[in-house]
């Protein structure tokens, strides 16, 4: 009696690994709309893509962020750094029955960017449309040595 349940799993077993059963399923998961999605996401993950540029009378950073709530973003100014932190808490659905939520420790990015002799008081930061965009104005230049002198215009 006690040999009969070796018999009855090894062939149950070699007639699975024989059959094209594993296979599919194995392939109806990994061909999943819902696998392939949150792969997408993940990777879409692996970094900040947030660039500087300068212009003129700004710096501006930008970059896209695709999956992240504005509540995630900080936008911060000190010492000559604007840094941008970004929390990653994922969360992946089907739309039905089936959902993952994704949170790994310390999953928050974060990015420097120097930025000199700029008004820190009229930095902005606008999150739309999953873009990023830090406007960092910069400070008016004026020479310490050179005195102005304001002209009056005086009728005769």
């Amino acid at each position: 009696m006690f040999n009969i349940f070796p018999y009855v799993f090894q062939t149950t077993f070699n007639t699975l690994m024989n059959s094209d059963f594993i296979d599919s399923i194995i392939d109806s998961v990994l061909n999943n709309e819902t696998v392939n999605n949150m792969i997408n996401e993940i990777e879409n993950m692996a970094s900040l893509d947030i660039n500087l540029s300068e212009r003129e009378k700004e710096y501006i950073i930008s970059g896209r962020l695709p999956g992240v709530k504005k509540s995630d973003i900080d936008v911060d100014y000190n010492n000559n750094y604007v840094t941008i932190k970004v929390k990653r808490n994922q969360f992946f659905s089907n739309g039905q029955n089936f959902s993952v939520t994704i949170i790994g420790p310390e999953n928050e990015e974060i990015k420097d960017f120097y930025v000199g002799n700029v008004d820190p008081y009229s930095i902005k930061a606008v999150f739309k449309d999953n873009l990023l965009t830090v406007h960092v104005p910069k400070k008016n230049k004026i020479d310490d040595k050179v005195t102005i002198i304001n002209v009056d215009y005086t009728v005769k």
